[in-house]
């Protein structure tokens, strides 16, 4: 079994998932637009209600989905550690629909 990958792995709830995530990350940077963090503190922090449940390999997937759709942005510093943040001019206070 992958990381990240739970015994009844169907595609389709995957993809929920995945959209779910990338909704409350967007909703978390439409109320602090400033916001910035790594893939440890967004998944710890930013997306409370899922805490205890939330795998960091969903998160990343849901952080590079919103990066694709230019909603959010990843900065890769001189250490090699990530951050995400909001894009500048991106759409954040639209999440896809039926989030």
């Amino acid at each position: 079994m992958q990381r990240g990958e739970t015994l009844n792995s169907d595609p389709d709830e995957r993809t929920r998932r995945i959209e779910s995530l990338a909704g409350q990350v967007l909703e978390y940077l439409s109320r602090h637009p400033h916001a910035m963090d790594d893939l440890h503190g967004i998944a710890a922090w930013w997306l409370e209600e899922q805490r205890a449940r939330t795998l960091e390999s969903d998160v990343l997937e849901a952080l590079e989905l919103l990066v694709q759709r230019g909603q959010a942005r990843r900065r890769v510093q001189a250490d090699g550690q990530v951050y995400f943040s909001a894009s500048p001019g991106g759409a954040v206070s639209d999440p896809p629909h039926g989030q």
